[in-house]
């Protein structure tokens, strides 16, 4: 199977947090398009062997796919997700590693909780988020998402259309 996308690109190439990040390019006419986006995160272990990392208001576009959140080193992960109240769910490791996987998410505006218990002798855990959504291409072909890059952290993203992908790197505010 071909790559349906012609061509695709990200403006602003050199994004801050609270950018507005446009993926944009041209397919075939009313084409589905998948987007991949990921990014991980090394996420300290305190003294008790605890680890946490937390994402406010994080925004969840419509037509999610999937998602997987991935922890390395540890014995367990949760996953908390506050929508009016606190849903929480738990995931035991295999080998050090555990993976919640989820698919058709509601769109909102979520707060979301990744803890548990690290590995012991483990000093940081990395954890991994992906997405995969699907946006559709207009009569012309053309396609563009646009995403709020406020409630990201820091970091290197790995953005994917199609077949191809491209880094980034999203800087604090200076």
């Amino acid at each position: 199977m071909g790559n349906k996308c012609e061509y695709w690109d990200i403006s602003p190439s050199k994004p801050v947090i609270g950018d507005t990040l446009t993926i944009y390019g041209k397919s075939l006419p009313n084409e589905s398009i998948e987007l991949l986006t990921s990014f991980d995160k090394n996420v300290p272990v305190s003294s008790e062997g605890d680890y946490e990392y937390y994402l406010e208001k994080m925004n969840v576009p419509e037509g999610i796919i999937y998602y997987t959140i991935t922890a390395v080193g540890v014995k367990y992960l949760k996953l908390g997700v506050k929508l009016l109240f606190w849903f929480t769910r738990k995931k035991e490791a295999s080998h050090g590693t555990a993976v919640f996987y989820d698919k058709h998410i509601p769109s909102g505006s979520y707060d979301i909780k990744i803890y548990g218990k690290a590995k012991d002798s483990v000093s940081k855990v990395n954890i991994n988020i992906k997405v995969l959504q699907s946006l559709k291409a207009d009569n012309q072909g053309n396609f563009r998402y646009d995403y709020d890059t406020s409630s990201l952290p820091e970091g290197k993203f790995l953005i994917g259309v199609e077949n191809t992908s491209k880094r980034i790197e999203l800087k604090n505010k200076s």
